[in-house]
């Protein structure tokens, strides 16, 4: 039987720094992502795949910093939830995260996954890029 909710709670660390072979590692060899962003659905199969689109949307931000968080069960799911602030390419955002996954064995099987999509806000005065542009 699998513990939910260290399950998640697994996920949310790597998540939070950014350890994304760590996160390749929660994941079912075959397990199935789906996640719905403001330009339409986002579909992978495997962890490799399943974790590309996690890559894509935050490895490349210079400042990403977890501003809230969450990990709770929903009956035979676990419930993740995240919001962060980014920096990237000159710009601050904020995205928020919510996903729900079933598990198998401690691993997550199906991965489904509704976002905000990169919301432009102002430079947070509590944070500073770590690298600036020219």
């Amino acid at each position: 039987m699998t513990d939910l909710e260290s399950l998640g709670r697994r996920w949310l660390a790597a998540f939070t720094v950014r350890d994304f072979d760590q996160l390749e590692r929660l994941l079912d060899p075959e397990v199935r992502f789906r996640a719905l962003v403001p330009h339409g659905l986002r579909e992978a199969s495997g962890p490799v795949d399943a974790v590309h689109w996690l890559r894509a949307w935050f490895d490349e931000s210079d400042v990403f910093v977890v501003r809230s968080s969450g990990v709770d069960r929903v009956s035979d799911r676990i419930r993740v939830h995240y919001r962060v602030d980014v920096h990237e390419e000159g710009g601050w955002y904020t995205v928020d995260q919510t996903l729900y996954g079933v598990a198998r064995d401690d691993l997550l099987t199906d991965l489904a996954v509704i976002c905000s999509g990169f919301r432009v806000i102002d430079a947070p005065v509590d944070l500073e890029p770590t690298a600036t542009a020219n």
